[in-house]
């Protein structure tokens, strides 16, 4: 053989011990995993792009792995988690945790052209579930003063993990060290799971073109150096049905995607409710404490309200603590806060919930269409029930908008009407547009005194427990009243409308949103869970029928 010379072209110090690194499909950058646990991207001329430290001290990598298309990278940690990180900024689009170690990644595309069009349709056109985000708008971006951190889903919260324009179904062989083989569709859906057997480690893994095959190298996990085993997996079904399971997979995809984006979103309104407290609780607790066990905040405003002469106490709060200009930045600060949570609720909150609610619709049609779907097992009770938590949420959203409504106008009734009382406490000119309250305007603001600083909440610190009492996970305090509500008094009367499938019945009015949205994703990753037990020698699959073990192909390697 002819001698090849071959020249070095580039050298870079690293900031720490390389333990393995890989190339990206297409040749220009390559992943670096550090002895240190962290992973940093260079380009093929040694300009570091982006790094990345690990998720927590003393965890390093256990395994690298590009997806086909090269926009994500998946890293095992030893601490069994795998993340995955986008190709442009390093952070983590979506992760999974498994029980034990990943030592070895395999992430492979289908390769065979796509199949001829059944009968009755022309040349491309097919049975898609990808058309629906026509019928929505999009989602509003969830900008960084509502606490959003993540460049990627910020830019498209409707596809964080980018699996959208895949026209081509993926499919991702994780191998665990306690003899796992876990298969995830897209990386994200879990497909079907494989034990190599006790004692054994998959060592490495390699999926054939058309997804049919699996080869997986296993040895004794006590001793690497040992016999090793070569396993064929039969996966036919992947490549039999490998457009249904993309469909599937992609919707999968965007729920978990809309998802996060709902956890953002409660997550913006937990902290624009926090600053409402921060501004009460501050000005009011000082008032509580000064009035010692013979009184209350309640009682204060309450005999301020009926009587109009102020306690000794009260007059120090009003004119010395609170102060007209401290009224008006309390006021101010107050209202944005309730302006950007109702701006959450009604823009964010309820249209990634309809979102949701339509994507589940969509696998519900998955599920009635068996004659392209039937196969995957898809279960219509799982569907409905699903269905069932979505417009649950969505019925929950409504009532916290409709709360918040409410607050807001006992809110300013309650500021307009001390702002009165502190002038004529100064002895200022009141403008004629304050001085008239009407007999509605004092139900509002007994009704706040009542509602918000009530003596069954003085014991805790003051709360605004209307609105805040929705974002615990915990059932409300005081859940609103549905007596008048006709179309709840139906359902009760009649037992037979209740028990209709779509019909939406509310079975507990005393749960919070965050219980809510507990339930939602119980209920969702139900739907996708495994329905399958495992059995012995077979390839365990949560969407119908996996490949068995080809003992006939097993091969002792030396």
């Amino acid at each position: 053989m002819a001698d090849i010379h071959m020249e070095q072209t580039y050298e870079k110090q690293l900031p720490a011990e390389v333990s393995s690194m890989v190339w990206s499909p297409k040749m220009d950058l390559i992943a670096f995993s550090l002895a240190s646990g962290g992973v940093a991207l260079y380009r093929m001329t040694l300009h570091r792009v982006w790094s990345v430290d690990p998720p927590e001290e003393g965890v390093s990598v256990s395994a690298l792995c590009w997806r086909p298309d090269g926009r994500v990278l998946a890293v095992a940690y030893t601490s069994g988690l795998l993340s995955y990180l986008d190709l442009e900024s390093g952070e983590t689009v979506h992760s999974e945790t498994f029980a034990t170690v990943a030592v070895c990644l395999s992430w492979a595309q289908r390769q065979e052209p796509a199949p001829d069009p059944p009968d009755g349709k022309t040349e491309g056109e097919e049975d898609s579930f990808d058309e629906d985000e026509d019928f929505l708008p999009p989602l509003p971006s969830l900008s960084k003063q509502y606490g959003s951190a993540n460049r990627h889903s910020e830019e498209d919260p409707q596809d964080v993990q980018g699996i959208a324009d895949m026209k081509s179904l993926t499919v991702l062989a994780v191998g665990t060290q306690d003899g796992q083989v876990t298969l995830l569709l897209h990386g994200l859906l879990v497909f079907g799971r494989h034990s190599c057997g006790a004692g054994v480690a998959p060592r490495a893994m390699a999926f054939s073109a058309d997804l049919a095959r699996l080869m997986v190298l296993c040895s004794e996990q006590d001793e690497p150096g040992g016999e090793a085993w070569l396993l064929e997996l039969d996966l036919s079904v992947l490549s039999e049905s490998s457009e249904q399971l993309r469909q599937l997979a992609t919707l999968y995809g965007r729920i978990t995607s809309h998802l996060l984006y709902l956890d953002r979103t409660i997550q913006a309104i937990c902290e624009a409710w926090e600053t409402v407290l921060v501004e009460m609780d501050s000005k009011m607790e000082r008032f509580q404490a000064s009035l010692g066990e013979n009184s209350s905040l309640s009682v204060e405003f309450l005999e301020l309200m009926m009587f109009g002469v102020p306690s000794p106490e009260m007059e120090q709060f009003l004119l010395s603590d609170l102060t007209d200009t401290g009224l008006k930045k309390l006021r101010h600060s107050i209202e944005l806060s309730y302006t950007n949570i109702q701006s959450l609720v009604l823009r964010h909150l309820q249209s990634v919930g309809l979102r949701i609610a339509d994507q589940l619709d969509q696998v519900a049609g998955m599920a009635r269409h068996t004659e392209r779907f039937g196969h995957l097992g898809l279960s219509g009770a799982r569907v409905a029930a699903a269905q069932q938590a979505a417009a649950l949420f969505l019925i929950k959203a409504t009532e916290l908008q409709q709360v918040i409504d409410s607050s807001t106008r006992n809110f300013k009734a309650f500021f307009r009407w001390l702002y009165v009382v502190m002038l004529r406490l100064a002895e200022v000119a009141v403008p004629p547009d304050y001085a008239k309250v009407s007999q509605k305007e004092l139900s509002f603001i007994a009704e706040f005194i009542d509602t918000n600083l009530g003596d069954s909440v003085t014991a805790r610190g003051v709360h605004l427990e209307r609105v805040g009492m929705y974002l615990r996970s915990a059932e409300l305090e005081t859940p609103p009243a549905h007596e008048r509500n006709a179309w709840r008094r139906l359902l009760v009367d009649s037992a037979e409308l209740a028990a209709t499938p779509g019909v939406v019945a509310p079975t507990n009015g005393a749960r919070s949103l965050l219980q809510e949205r507990d339930a939602l994703r119980r209920a969702i990753a139900q739907l996708f869970a495994d329905t399958d037990a495992a059995e012995e020698s077979t390839l365990d699959t949560t969407h119908g029928s996996g490949g068995e073990l080809m003992d006939d192909n097993k091969e002792n390697l030396l």
